[in-house]
């Protein structure tokens, strides 16, 4: 796990890591994701719910998505059905939050005090996208998977906000970042040979919050995600 930060100038308190999952890891989430691939559980963004939208109702997104906590039950996690859900936990490492504090000081501390997680995986395929927006829980974090060598173009994700700071897509990459910045996907680029073989871009994607009624329930211990 390689820990790094965004820029300082604008400062987005952006943090990066690389090779997120060692290689077991790594395995075991292909796995995962090949067996929602083969047995076509995504489903389109816009009807699956929660997806941003404009003033005018439309879906700023298009692309395919799993919600994982409409799946699978809390116990179900902690028995390791699902290693995407389990590994939910390498985000309590004490380095990654010491990252997380020279890379946003003032933010981070919000970031040590959420108690739940909500995730998804989402998937792009050629003319997939997702246009700026910013999500409602306190911190977003996203983690890319693909098939290597990359056989599609696009799907860096820019930040509007800081002078269209661009985090490139990179195969099992970690971003994370307050969810109150807009941030979107750009478009997937993906030969027409190589559609429908899963060989576009996955995203994990790990919403990080505050539960009052989860905290009161869990005085004692409360980062419980």
């Amino acid at each position: 796990m390689k820990l790094m930060s965004g820029p300082r100038k604008p400062q987005p308190g952006i943090l990066i890591s690389d090779k997120w999952f060692n290689p077991e890891e790594e395995k075991r989430i292909w796995t995962e994701l090949d067996f929602y691939t083969d047995k076509d559980k995504f489903e389109r963004a816009e009807t699956s719910g929660n997806v941003a939208t404009n003033g005018e109702n439309q879906f700023l997104g298009e692309h395919f998505r799993i919600h994982l906590d409409q799946l699978y039950t809390r116990q179900a996690r902690e028995d390791g059905i699902s290693d995407i859900l389990k590994h939910i936990t390498k985000f309590q490492d004490s380095n990654l939050h010491k990252a997380l504090k020279n890379a946003n000081k003032m933010y981070a501390k919000t970031f040590t005090e959420t108690n739940r997680t909500y995730s998804l995986i989402s998937y792009y395929e050629n003319n997939d996208y997702y246009k700026p927006h910013h999500d409602v829980f306190f911190w977003t974090g996203l983690i890319w998977f693909f098939r290597e060598p990359k056989q599609f173009t696009g799907g860096d994700l820019i930040f509007p906000e800081f002078d269209n700071y661009r985090v490139e897509c990179l195969h099992n990459r970690l971003i994370l970042f307050p969810c109150y910045y807009l941030h979107g996907v750009e478009t997937i680029n993906l030969p027409e040979e190589k559609r429908d073989k899963g060989l576009g871009r996955y995203t994990l994607t790990h919403f990080f919050h505050f539960d009052e009624h989860l905290a009161a329930q869990n005085a004692n211990n409360r980062s419980v995600f």
